[in-house]
């Protein structure tokens, strides 16, 4: 694969890259989501977007955006599906099943991608790279004292675990993972590796990417590859709700991979809801 730097920007002799969403009862958010691949300034990739049988009328809203996909010429081809996928891991591998591209990119529904997000994914892509990921900007639909201690503290070394999931990390290094919500892949190598492991509810990004180390390849964080990703962690009961859930499931895949926990993820944790609920 051969990619050259451009003053713009572009990349040229590039190589087709699939987006991958899926999504569940997002109609907020996927139009806006979508809108913000059309307009990438990557030159040659394609969009597949899984729904996972929503209840209101993200499908609805994905098709009227693929409607117009002919505004957005550097967009190959578009595709919406809607499949029983009871999980993002179950969701996205039906994605890649089906995706053309020789690099695949994930995002999710909830996240409005920066216009060169491709381009600096794709930029550092190399023999010995494996997956190349960006920031997981935390914004909100609400604003409150309580919502920016939060996002303070999540974007600290200790509150984050060191993880580059929310760590604010100011300059291209190697890490030991990326979340999946930015997260881009060869082909071949998610193909190796059997995709995302469908038994994972949540972590299933951090499984994958322990596999690809375990393969011997780099993973690689660009700063510069950003995604602003409204998760709706927009008050302490909302926050509450998610480590909840968060706890609940990686207490379940502990019982499968004890890799997927440590007891700094338990630090972690703790001293984030002590924060948050010192903080109101």
């Amino acid at each position: 694969m051969e990619i050259y730097r451009t003053n713009s920007k572009t990349v040229e002799n590039f190589p087709l890259v699939s987006v991958i969403i899926t999504a569940f009862n997002e109609e907020t958010m996927i139009s806006d989501c979508l809108k913000a691949i059309l307009s990438q300034t990557y030159s040659n990739f394609e969009i597949i977007y899984i729904d996972a049988k929503s209840t209101d009328k993200t499908i609805e809203k994905a098709n009227e955006i693929k409607s117009k996909q002919g505004a957005f010429s550097n967009c190959k081809r578009f595709v919406v599906m809607s499949k029983d996928a009871k999980s993002p891991a179950i969701g996205r591998n039906l994605g890649v099943k089906i995706a053309n591209g020789q690099i695949i990119a994930f995002t999710d529904a909830d996240c409005i991608v920066d216009k060169d997000w491709l381009v600096y994914l794709i930029l550092n892509f190399k023999k010995d790279v494996g997956a190349v990921g960006g920031p997981n900007i935390l914004r909100h639909f609400k604003e409150s004292k309580i919502i920016n201690v939060l996002d303070e503290v999540l974007g600290s070394y200790l509150g984050s675990s060191g993880a580059p999931q929310f760590l604010k990390i100011k300059k291209t290094k190697q890490v030991y993972g990326i979340p999946a919500c930015n997260m881009a892949i060869s082909k071949k190598l998610f193909d190796e590796l059997n995709g995302f492991d469908e038994k994972l509810r949540y972590n299933e990004d951090t499984d994958l990417c322990y596999r690809i180390t375990v393969k011997g390849y780099k993973i690689i964080y660009v700063p510069n590859a950003k995604i602003e990703h409204y998760m709706g962690i927009d008050s302490l009961t909302e926050f509450n709700k998610i480590i909840y859930k968060y706890g609940l499931e990686r207490g379940k895949n502990i019982k499968k991979n004890t890799r997927l926990f440590t007891k700094f993820h338990a630090v972690s944790i703790v001293i984030i809801s002590i924060i948050a609920s010192t903080s109101i």
